[in-house]
């Protein structure tokens, strides 16, 4: 898939080719090559259009399975990538991306709204947001003596020589990996940082990798402790007993 502005000589639509039907019946009427707005594409086919601006999605999906379902996949895991490269270029903390309705329908009523919480998007009052990934951690010694990821070697160090007994997840890839490899019963042997990327090294071969984007972070909470943030923030817990 690619991403074009709408007044992109590459983008056909409103042009050379007239819009698609969507859901809407009035929904193409509404489409317009107008500045500030995008539109993505897969094999030259328009699979939405985005205005500058406005929280609104409109999507054009096959009309038959396995099209649909495996088009509304690509397409959430797509906007969620265009969002954390929006988190990337920005340093004030607003980057992200907000979807608040998607065929004049609320964005969490929609058939895609599973697709893109599966992708990384989460609830809001608003819709469905992707914004910095903030990941809360328990009962971990690993990171106590190095708030930020510079230092791995440190946190190599210090790993306790324990398994993990509790992992939760609120990505469905990754807790179907974990109901495919259990990560609670594994001991975590190293720890590397690779650019904004961070490795944790599980024993059995399995190997966490987390990206901070902006303002990302891992927070350490003693036995008992409660975490300041809702849980809708969260997005990784590893616990072990030791701590």
């Amino acid at each position: 898939m690619v991403t074009l502005a709408a007044t992109d000589p590459a983008n056909l639509y409103g042009s050379v080719l007239r819009w698609p039907a969507g859901e809407e019946e009035e929904g193409p009427r509404m489409l317009t090559r107008s500045v500030g707005a995008s539109v993505i594409l897969r094999n030259g086919e328009l699979m939405a259009y985005l205005r500058r601006g406005n929280p609104g999605l409109q999507i054009f999906l096959p009309a038959e399975e396995p099209d649909h379902s495996i088009t509304a996949r690509d397409l959430s895991q797509f906007l969620a990538t265009l969002a954390q490269q929006d988190m990337e270029r920005r340093e004030d903390q607003r980057g992200g991306m907000l979807i608040s309705n998607i065929n004049g329908q609320p964005a969490a009523q929609h058939f895609l709204a599973s697709f893109l919480q599966d992708a990384g998007f989460h609830l809001a009052p608003q819709g469905l947001k992707l914004q910095a990934c903030i990941a809360s951690r328990r009962y971990s010694q690993c990171l106590k003596a190095i708030p930020s990821f510079a230092r791995p070697a440190l946190c190599t160090r210090r790993l306790p020589a324990k398994p993990s007994n509790l992992f939760e997840t609120a990505y469905a890839p990754l807790a179907s990996v974990n109901d495919q490899n259990p990560v609670a019963g594994r001991t975590v042997e190293q720890v590397e940082s690779r650019g904004k990327w961070l490795l944790m090294h599980f024993s059995g071969d399995l190997i966490l990798t987390t990206h901070m984007l902006m303002s990302g972070s891992w927070h350490i909470l003693s036995s008992g402790e409660r975490w300041k943030r809702a849980r809708s923030h969260m997005r990784i817990v590893l616990g072990t007993l030791i701590w």
